[in-house]
């Protein structure tokens, strides 16, 4: 092979392992791994520090300060919590006086844990648990502290002391039986007032009374002149009567009418008309609706009391509520905790007397069983027995001879008396 021929397909081979190369990384490109979008989840009883939170695929991440757990769940299935607790001072450290968060879950598609979402999860109803509490469906999953929904937050500590107590069931029971009562809804009767004014003037009667005038003297009063006799001639002396004419003098009297209201006065008729509305609805819940409602599931009184201290509890913010009550609820934390230390030892007594209990049931029960063996034995024998004697009896009889008929002597003499009555009869001489 010459020179020429050999750096040919030198040059060849690079060519080759260039394209190959090439390819190969163009294809280790398109295997490279997408990366998972990664999803916030808030776990409250107050917020949880150190919580850990998993999916079902066991991907797990721990809250932090804020009850917040990051990482790339896979929300398509249920989220559960487990340990934690609620920083009251905010240290990062747990300290005598705060309280361990109880191990809590949510449904698919929800992002905060709580002891709600964990009764959901259980088997409550979310929207009749809604219903009671007087919230949206969405409220019950969502952060109330958040949203500063003070009732809500006292929600949550009511069931978080319910499960602690054991009966998480007898809720769960409760929630989804509950009918909310009915209420009439019906508005006030609407009123259609009809006025009719009535304006009446005060009636007049006008008197008019005409009196004559006795001190002046009558009208036409005849006049005496004294004329001198006939041929005097003296003065005639006149005497001038003047008549006056008297008017009566007129007296105006208005009287009003008794009977009448006075001028000016309305009379008012008023016509209403009632329209009534007839409904009924379902009643609003509220926090009120729900301690009615839970309490007394548990024969626990400090739980009981415990409900009714968060009830009467009273703070601006919700995030206060943890701190308002957390005497109580360590209390009430530590109570549990002794009662769940004691279960041991009363399962163990339970367990010795429920055992003693089966041996004892079991030893009777052989003794009846020997009892009615016995009884058996018996009777199989007294079967025998009359079996045998009935043998016996048969036996006996087939045996036994009947002894032939002995004549009666006692005839034979009377008969042989007869014969020598008569025999006697036959030689007495004739009579």
């Amino acid at each position: 092979m010459t020179i020429k021929s050999k750096l040919a397909l030198s040059l060849a081979t690079i060519a080759l392992l260039s394209f190959t190369g090439c390819g190969s990384s163009g294809s280790s490109s398109s295997s490279s791994t997408e990366t998972k979008t990664k999803s916030n989840v808030t776990v409250v009883d107050g917020y949880v520090t150190g919580a850990k939170v998993c999916d079902a695929n066991n991907v797990c991440a721990n809250t932090n300060g804020n009850g917040v757990a990051t990482a790339a769940f896979d929300l398509t299935k249920p989220l559960t919590s487990k340990g934690g607790f609620i920083d009251l001072n905010g240290n990062g450290t747990q300290d005598n006086d705060e309280v361990s968060a109880p191990d809590m879950q949510v449904p698919a598609g929800k992002t905060t844990i709580s002891p709600l979402t964990d009764l959901v999860a259980k088997g409550a109803d979310s929207a009749k648990l809604a219903q009671i509490l007087g919230v949206s469906e969405s409220d019950i999953f969502a952060d109330p502290y958040a949203s500063n929904n003070i009732d809500l937050a006292k929600a949550i500590q009511i069931v978080y002391a319910l499960n602690q107590a054991g009966v998480s069931s007898k809720l769960v029971k409760t929630v989804n039986n509950y009918t909310a009562p009915e209420v009439n809804t019906d508005l006030p009767p609407m009123e259609t007032t009809k006025t009719t004014e009535t304006k009446t003037e005060k009636n007049t009667t006008k008197t008019e009374t005409k009196t004559a005038s006795t001190d002046l003297p009558p009208m036409g009063k005849k006049v005496t002149t004294d004329l001198p006799p006939i041929g005097d001639t003296e003065p005639v002396a006149v005497t001038k009567t003047t008549e006056t004419k008297t008017e009566a003098n007129t007296t105006e009297t208005k009287a009003p009418s008794t009977d009448l209201p006075p001028m000016g006065d309305t009379t008012k008729t008023t016509e209403t008309k009632k329209e009534v509305k007839a409904t009924t609805t379902a009643s609003t819940g509220s926090l009120k609706t729900f301690v009615n409602l839970v309490t007394n599931l548990s024969d626990d009184t400090a739980v009981n009391t415990f409900i009714q201290n968060v009830l009467n509890t009273n703070v601006k913010n919700a995030t206060d509520i943890e701190t308002a009550i957390a005497t109580e609820k360590k209390a009430l934390a530590d109570s549990f905790a002794k009662k769940e230390a004691e279960a041991p030892a009363t399962a163990t007594t339970t367990t010795e007397t429920k055992a003693e209990d089966k041996t004892k049931e079991e030893t009777e029960t052989k003794a009846k069983t020997e009892a009615t063996k016995a009884t058996e034995t018996k009777t199989e024998e007294d079967k025998t027995t009359e079996t045998k004697t009935e043998e016996v009896k048969k036996e006996t009889n087939a045996t036994t001879v009947t002894p032939p008929a002995i004549p009666s002597t006692e005839n034979k003499t009377t008969e042989t008396k007869t014969e020598e009555d008569k025999t006697g009869l036959t030689d007495l001489p004739p009579m």
